[in-house]
């Protein structure tokens, strides 16, 4: 008897655990990329150099702050984590000037998400799940309060836009809320660096 041909149904492969987990594997691909591009290659071993990294971004002036929102706007709209482009604006322009441009930064990608979203309609933008899920549907009654707990936990992360553009939140709510709830994780991100380059863990 022959034996049956083996039969993979590449859709349902691509629906199950493909689609629903393509941000972290967009995330995966961009970390080891960058690893490669970090310390393979001749462009990393220049990013490495901090110092004249920082004198070449600062010769650009204000095309330099330019630059850094547009790629943080790119970045978050492909559900790249912010904290990890924070970290890089407090190297480049210090700890509090690299948190300014942040906050403002964060701002902006947070409307480019959560507007995205709304223009998705909600066919491929991710979902809120866990805890999450929890104070999204909280957020009609008391918006500026949820707010401020998800981004002390999710920091700046892009899909408190996405989950949130679904919820009964109105927009000038959550525009103002964002205002205010982005300053508490940038503001404590920004201490521990100031603190860690004071030299006080050394």
């Amino acid at each position: 008897m022959a034996a049956k041909p083996i039969s993979i149904d590449l859709q349902a492969i691509w629906r199950k655990y493909i689609w629903p987990y393509r941000s972290f594997y967009l995330l995966g691909g961009f970390l080891i990329l960058g690893l490669i591009i970090l310390f393979g290659t001749p462009l990393g071993l220049y990013l490495r150099d901090i110092e004249q990294l920082r004198q070449d971004i600062q010769a650009f002036g204000p095309w330099g702050a330019v630059i850094y929102v547009a790629v943080f706007l790119l970045a978050s709209l492909l559900g790249l984590p912010g904290s990890a482009f924070m970290l890089l604006a407090m190297l480049l322009y210090g700890s509090w000037e690299g948190a300014a441009l942040t906050y403002f930064a964060a701002w902006l990608s947070a409307l480019a998400t959560f507007y995205w979203a709304k223009l998705l309609g909600g066919k491929n933008a991710p979902q809120a799940k866990g805890w999450l899920k929890k104070y999204v549907e909280k957020v009609e009654q008391r918006p500026y309060w949820s707010l401020i707990v998800i981004r002390t936990f999710m920091q700046l992360s892009p899909f408190v836009g996405y989950s949130l553009a679904f919820s009964q939140m109105k927009p000038k709510d959550y525009i103002l809320g964002n205002a205010l709830a982005l300053l508490v994780p940038i503001s404590y991100m920004a201490l521990a660096y100031a603190i860690f380059e004071a030299g006080y863990f050394s």
